[in-house]
């Protein structure tokens, strides 16, 4: 089994990034929500 490190604090993920969700299906649900609303919290605003 491989494990992925978790990025530091100080890495900027880019448009172009890849990202796992890893979480409930619930969870996973909320968090594409949060994705593809036009006005997104301060920490989201790039992705």
């Amino acid at each position: 089994m491989s494990v992925i490190p978790m990025p530091s604090a100080t890495l900027t993920i880019l448009p172009e990034s890849k990202l796992l969700f890893v979480g409930t299906g619930e969870g996973i649900s909320k968090v594409r929500k949060i994705i593809r609303k036009d006005k997104k919290p301060k920490e989201l605003q790039y992705v």
